[in-house]
């Protein structure tokens, strides 16, 4: 009898083990369960005598606001096996009259996380949501209906209203970000193309540049695509990544290409080619797109290949250095590399990023590739080529700076902004 008792225990020991693991995962976050984030920290009943507006403002009473916004992101961590133990106590919490902001916020934004597993917490979040004046809700509000996926009437409405100037249920002005997001929600909810077409216009109104434009193209690199916006979208966002003034713009423009993995390639093949001088940065515009290359991944590592061998030398050396980035070893990938060690036309900072490129490749650590330069010993003269003021010798050497180098058609830029040169 009992070695049969410690048989059993034995075997449901290691089915814990072999079987457990995951779902330990998906219900725990930061070494506490969904249940202890909640009573221990999120709920805790000692918390409650910090519910005044005058006590909101002690020392002791923010490290229960941090302690309760860290519970409200672990819980949003964990997902939805959190959701039956989380939803009514932070529907409690999103309801205390003087709740602090920041933890409302990132409930609502929790709320999200738990994606469809939220559908019966829909009527009361749209409550709230209807009449909170707190920016971290309005903001976090419409980001969260998108996850969770409810597109009823009720919903639709309240984020028509957050995406307009101002809104018509409470008459409260929509700042930027909340107005963004709600279109980017509409988007999700409904897939009308008015939507999308609302925030071209807004990266177009701001010249392509500072929040407004940031804001607009960030919402496009997280859309979810269909078949029409997988065929229209690419040109919209190569022709941000041209006209771009500032950097984050470009790249968030760079990045919505990425996200469209294949789709995107051909355009962004393009974008490496352009030359045309009426875009404010023509070499920064081709690096966006060696750089969306790499992050596509291993469906453009073919393509990278091929522009090891462009004749922009800021294009090669990016292309290099994406493909040991990316990783994935393969014969043709070592082919490209070791043609470009081995080329005589190639410049010696090329050479050392290729032999980095293939280190990456075999996951082994790059050494050392130039020794410490020798001192110039004192009594060694320096030649001089004849030029007063100079020493050495100007061989005429690519160097690889993408301010030096240029190549292509300019067509390439023309077919993506609709204009000649």
């Amino acid at each position: 009898m009992l070695r049969f008792s410690f048989c059993f225990v034995v075997l449901l020991a290691i089915a814990t083990l072999c079987s457990s693991p995951a779902d330990l995962f998906a219900q725990s976050w930061g070494g506490k369960t969904a249940e202890e984030w909640v009573s221990e920290e999120l709920s805790n009943p000692s918390y409650k005598k910090f519910n005044t507006a005058a006590l909101q403002e002690t020392i002791e009473a923010q490290k229960q606001f941090n302690r309760q916004w860290y519970a409200a992101h672990a819980l949003g961590m964990i997902g939805p096996e959190a959701a039956p133990v989380a939803i009514k106590p932070m529907l409690a919490e999103l309801q205390i009259p003087v709740g602090y902001e920041y933890v409302r916020g990132a409930i609502f934004r929790a709320f999200g996380d738990f994606g469809p597993a939220a559908k019966e917490a829909v009527p009361e979040l749209l409550k709230i949501y209807q009449s909170s004046g707190l920016a971290s809700i309005r903001r976090n509000g419409p980001l969260t209906f998108a996850k969770i996926g409810v597109a009823s009437p009720e919903v639709i409405t309240a984020l028509k209203g957050a995406a307009g100037p101002t809104n018509p249920a409470n008459g409260k002005t929509n700042d930027i970000k909340t107005r963004t997001n709600a279109l980017f929600a509409l988007w999700e909810l409904t897939k009308e193309g008015d939507y999308l077409d609302i925030l071209r216009k807004q990266i177009e109104v701001a010249n392509f540049a500072g929040e407004n434009a940031f804001l607009a193209v960030q919402a496009f690199s997280k859309i979810t695509h269909t078949d029409e916006t997988r065929k229209r979208m690419p040109l919209v966002f190569a022709k941000t990544v041209l006209k771009a003034v500032d950097d984050d713009v470009r790249r968030s423009a760079g990045r919505a290409l990425a996200n469209m993995d294949k789709d995107a390639i051909d355009t962004l093949i393009k974008l490496t080619q352009v030359t045309n001088r009426s875009t404010p940065h023509p070499e920064k515009a081709k690096l966006t797109g060696v750089m969306a290359l790499e992050w596509i991944g291993e469906d453009a590592i073919p393509t990278l290949i091929k522009l090891t061998q462009s004749r922009s030398g800021g294009v090669k050396l990016a292309a290099i250095r994406s493909l040991g980035r990316i990783g994935k070893e393969t014969p043709e990938v070592v082919h490209a590399l070791d043609a470009v060690i081995e080329s005589a036309d190639t410049d010696k900072k090329m050479q050392e990023v290729a032999v980095k490129a293939k280190f990456l490749l075999a996951d082994q650590d790059v050494p050392i590739l130039v020794p410490p330069t020798p001192p110039i010993e004192p009594t060694t003269p320096l030649e001089t080529t004849g030029d007063p003021g100079t020493t050495g010798e100007t061989t005429g050497e690519t160097t690889g700076d993408p301010e030096t180098t240029s190549d292509a058609e300019p067509s390439a830029t023309e077919e993506m902004t609709g204009t000649g040169t």
